[in-house]
């Protein structure tokens, strides 16, 4: 299953480094859930995501404060010049 979404860009800023990430919004939410089962309780999915030219393989990570979010390794912020606040637009393939 694939699912379009056009997030917005955030950073976490930490002491040793920082992460770029995007958060799904609740209507992708739904359809993660449906695809997965309401009834699994893993906090993470496995997933490929897709922003312009580039893809990979990741996790969709669920955190208590921020719902389900991926994030955006730094070679792909740099092949696809990502910038925080930026609304990308971005494809996700249910592994």
């Amino acid at each position: 299953m694939q699912l379009r979404i056009r997030p917005e860009v955030r950073v976490h800023r930490a002491t040793k480094g920082s992460w770029f990430y995007c958060v799904l919004s609740d209507a992708a939410t739904r359809k993660l859930l449906e695809f997965r089962g309401a009834g699994r309780r893993a906090r993470h999915s496995k997933v490929e995501v897709q922003i312009g030219n580039t893809s990979w393989q990741t996790n969709l990570i669920l955190d208590r404060n921020r719902g389900w979010l991926f994030v955006i390794k730094a070679e792909v912020r740099r092949a696809e010049v990502i910038e925080p606040g930026q609304r990308i637009a971005a494809t996700i393939e249910f592994l």
